[in-house]
């Protein structure tokens, strides 16, 4: 058991999967600036100060719906900045931010576990209606350099989508068994308002 603190990079997200509400908040928030935002790293950086001081954390979420949304020299001053701090952390991101640079950099400076969206396990479904837009070999190739880097992470996946079929729901158990994860997440499609399948 650890006294963990959740600390927020970004808010919002770049991507426009169809299940989501960041597309809406973008939407809604039109004409007010980009709803997708980044923290700057000072900012970050005191947040998680004052955690550790106000309320001795000893491991951080980083709350961010894609986390290594960020461009190489963010990347490079996130790495800079928590390399004095060096708790360990967990965050969520996408596949297709993945590099073997970036995983290493991570790993360096404390991450200790990683969660993934795979959403669904059939390409032209996730494209066509999930709107993910990637094949399942770059997934694979990029959840195997994490592995490769002896990185714990887990998969998020999701059934019940609109017209999902029973063989649909079983191309994503299937490409689930190509990952060498230790966790695997599944949760129900729920259609909340404003999210484009609602």
């Amino acid at each position: 058991i650890r006294r963990l603190l959740p600390v927020e990079t970004h808010r919002g997200c770049p991507y426009t999967c169809a299940f989501c509400n960041s597309p809406a908040q973008t939407l809604l928030h039109a004409g007010e600036g980009p709803y997708f935002r980044k923290k700057s790293m000072a900012l970050v950086k005191s947040e998680i100060e004052n955690h550790i001081k106000q309320w001795k954390v000893e491991y951080i979420y980083f709350w961010a719906d894609t986390f290594l949304a960020w461009s190489n020299q963010e990347f490079d001053e996130f790495c800079e900045m928590y390399s004095d701090i060096k708790l360990p952390f967990w965050c969520q991101t996408r596949t297709e931010t993945v590099t073997e640079y970036r995983i290493k950099g991570l790993k360096d400076v404390g991450m200790d576990r990683i969660s993934f969206g795979m959403e669904h396990g059939n390409e032209a479904f996730r494209r066509e209606v999930v709107k993910r837009e990637y094949t399942n070999a770059s997934a694979v190739r990029a959840l195997d350099i994490v592995a490769d880097n002896d990185m714990c992470f887990a998969v998020n996946n999701m059934i019940g989508f609109p017209d999902e079929t029973r063989e649909l729901a079983f191309d994503t158990i299937e490409i689930n068994r190509q990952f060498r994860s230790d966790s695997v997440v599944c949760s129900i499609f729920v259609p909340f308002h404003g999210t484009v399948l609602r």
